[in-house]
């Protein structure tokens, strides 16, 4: 009996387990139909997934793990490296921005510049570059590039050069090194290089020491150098108009006949020699010298040069040609100046700006407002304006002048109007009232201008 009972039990259990998986699977089927997952379904994937969050979870320390010793890396050695890339980078911009300079592209250059500054600050080579690049054209970068090299052990001997050089050719003698200069005047000139013989000497002459700096340079000269930029210093010492006698005026002459024919000087040394002794012989104390074998000699010397000239230099040249001929034949003076519109007519605005500057520096004042009458459509550029108010001040019609920066949108910054109004009061003899009323207009001009303006500004006077 027990056994029969317990056979039935055991057909009933698998009646039962039957039952049941046969309740399952509509179970199963029913929460598919819900899209539902069985009990075993469900666990299964609760339990998968719970293996991928504690996977993930050990991906993440081992992450962390790895951005500390990556840290670390570059605390202690990384840093370093990723500072000398950052050099290496900065350096190439800058001298890809130089190599622009000298193609022409001005403003990309800055803009290399301007980049390679940034990217790695206060880098010295990178600053050298942009004092280089900055102070021909007088450009701020320029005095944040030395402010960052004449740093106590970043600076050379040649940073101190730039220095010197940036405060001469600037007129900013408050910023030259004077302490280093007077001592490269007062050593003998054998014990001291040939850049800081020059660089002391210009300074001694600004400072009006001009007796000890020829003195300097004819010492350097007894030494055996003779480079063209020492020449041309002694004889613009030579030339000046209180430098008295015509013996020195010839002395001069002989010089620069020399370094204008002189293979060994560089063409820069030649053209340089033969644009002062252009402007001795036409308008300085060598007038009286003037010959026509003179005037042959020098037409002479400017075709040699145009023949050897790069041709960004060429135009120059030429310009000069046209100077000698207009004031040496001023009987073709008509002709000199068609030939040399006609021959800028098919170039760039800047050519055509430059030939109007020409026309003022040879006095063609109606030729320089015919000329700008003619080129409208850039008589609002500042540069072009400027050039009309020369011409219209050449002819003495102050007024005008005058009239003509107080319009409604004159091109001009402030403190350049507000500096040309000052200079044409001077040249129409404004009484002292109306010169005080200039000066202070002029002194809040200065008050608020950018630094930019105020150098063009300082630049404009010295260039007058």
């Amino acid at each position: 009996m027990k056994a029969e009972r317990n056979m039935d039990e055991g057909k009933d259990a698998v009646d039962g387990g039957e039952e049941a998986r046969h309740d399952d699977k509509e179970h199963a089927m029913m929460m598919d139909g819900l899209g539902i997952l069985p009990w075993d379904e469900e666990e299964r994937l609760r339990r998968t997934l719970m293996r991928r969050v504690l996977d993930s979870v050990r991906a993440w320390h081992v992450a962390a793990v790895l951005v500390v010793v990556v840290a670390g890396y570059l605390a202690i050695r990384g840093g370093a490296d990723y500072r000398a890339y950052k050099r290496w980078k900065a350096r190439g911009l800058a001298a890809q921005g130089i190599q622009l300079a000298r193609a022409g592209d001005e403003a990309g250059a800055r803009e290399l510049l301007d980049l390679a500054a940034a990217v790695s600050p206060g880098d010295p080579e990178v600053m050298r570059r942009v004092v280089d690049f900055g102070m021909p054209r007088r450009d701020p970068a320029a005095l944040v590039g030395l402010r960052e090299l004449l740093r106590p052990g970043v600076a050379v001997e040649e940073d101190w050069e730039r220095a010197a050089r940036l405060a001469i050719e600037w007129g900013r003698l408050e910023l030259a090194p004077s302490q280093l200069l007077l001592q490269w005047s007062t050593k003998p000139v054998g014990e001291v290089p040939l850049a800081q013989v020059r660089l002391s000497c210009r300074w001694l002459a600004l400072r009006g020491e001009r007796g000890v700096a020829e003195r300097r340079l004819r010492e350097l000269m007894a030494t055996g150098v003779h480079d063209g930029e020492s020449e041309l210093m002694l004889c613009a010492l030579l030339l000046r108009p209180e430098g008295g006698s015509e013996e020195r005026v010839r002395e001069a002459m002989d010089r620069l006949r020399v370094a204008m024919g002189e293979d060994a000087v560089s063409f820069e040394g030649r053209s340089d020699a033969l644009k002062m002794a252009a402007r001795a012989y036409l308008e300085g104390p060598a007038r009286p010298m003037l010959t026509p074998e003179v005037v042959e000699r020098l037409l002479r010397e400017v075709d040699v040069l145009v023949e050897k000239a790069m041709p960004e230099a060429v135009r120059p040249l030429e310009l000069l040609r046209g100077t000698i001929e207009v004031a040496c034949n001023p009987a073709r003076r008509g002709e000199v100046l068609k030939k040399l519109e006609g021959d800028v007519e098919k170039k760039s605005a800047a050519s055509k700006l430059e030939f109007a500057e020409w026309l003022v520096g040879v006095r063609a004042y109606e030729e320089v407002l015919d000329y700008c009458e003619r080129n409208g459509e850039r008589a609002g550029q500042a540069e072009w304006f400027v050039v009309r108010l020369d011409a219209l001040a050449g002819l003495k019609r102050y007024d005008e002048a005058v009239a003509a920066l107080e319009a409604e949108g004159q091109p001009l910054p402030e403190m350049r109007r507000r500096l040309l109004q000052y200079r044409l009061g001077l040249m129409a003899g404004v009484d002292e009232a109306g010169m005080e009323v200039r000066r202070k207009r002029l002194k809040e001009a200065a008050g608020v201008a950018e630094a930019r303006e105020v150098l063009d500004a300082a630049g404009m006077v010295a260039g007058s």
